[in-house]
């Protein structure tokens, strides 16, 4: 069953770099297009999104690392907050597009720039929720090594 979870979490964070390399063609899209305008109102969302999924994607490598069942389960929670964030900065970009806004096509890769920090924040949860139904056992550096390098890029809260 561990080797199972863990077969799991590998692939959570791979495809959360897939996620991660969605999101940096996007902003190079943005960038080089000079979009900026669908952005207008939705930036600070965005930012939001992007330090929570990144929040939570460091905790759950940390809860693997450590065995941390507490904040696994608080990993369930911001993902929750990230779904909900997600939904407000959708309804901002439809709000956007029914304006008539003359550049939808940024305004299309907005959604999709926050749908992938979306799941980002999806496969930090479902790594948590591994961690969480081993919650019993040894912390996981026993099994796969130690974590700590790859748990440090992201700061203790």
């Amino acid at each position: 069953p561990v080797a199972r979870s863990i077969t799991r979490i590998v692939v959570d964070l791979e495809r959360a770099g897939d996620e991660c390399k969605k999101l940096a063609r996007t902003g190079m899209r943005l960038h080089v297009a000079a979009s900026a305008e669908p952005l207008e109102g939705v930036a600070a969302h965005l930012q939001h999104m992007a330090d929570t999924a990144a929040a939570m994607l460091g905790d759950a490598l940390r809860d693997l690392d450590e065995a941390k069942i507490e904040r696994a389960e608080s990993v369930v929670a911001q993902d929750r907050e990230l779904g909900r964030e997600f939904s407000r900065t959708l309804r901002l970009l439809l709000t956007r597009v029914i304006e008539a806004v003359p550049r939808v096509d940024a305004i299309v890769d907005t959604v999709f720039a926050a749908k992938s920090l979306e799941r980002i924040g999806d496969h930090a949860k479902n790594m948590a929720e591994q961690v969480s139904s081993h919650s019993d056992r040894e912390p996981a550096r026993t099994y796969v090594g130690s974590l700590s390098v790859v748990s440090s890029l992201h700061p203790r809260r």
